[in-house]
């Protein structure tokens, strides 16, 4: 695992309704397959890894806004330290 990550957590209004929440920021030599295994298992919730234009990786979880649960899995289950991530609202 790389030492100094900035990872960012964000929410995305999918529709009027339904909100995701999007992690991205994920240093090249984390395996996102094994992180999102964690993370549903822990929250519950649907997901996925997508690839954007720019070739950043981002993990895609349903069912609102799950951003503080998974600061706390990625910080509990020792991915990085607290300092290392960032929370924003609204994506457009």
């Amino acid at each position: 695992m790389q030492i100094n990550p900035e990872i960012r957590t964000s929410l995305w209004k999918h529709n009027v309704r339904h909100t995701h929440t999007l992690v991205s920021g994920f240093p090249e030599s984390w395996n996102l397959d094994n992180l999102l295994r964690v993370i549903k298992r822990q929250l519950v919730c649907n997901g996925t890894i997508k690839k954007i234009s720019d070739g950043t990786r981002v993990i895609e979880l349903g069912g609102g806004d799950r951003r503080q649960q998974v600061v706390s899995i990625l910080v509990s289950e020792g991915w990085c330290q607290q300092e290392q991530i960032s929370m924003h609202d609204y994506e457009n």
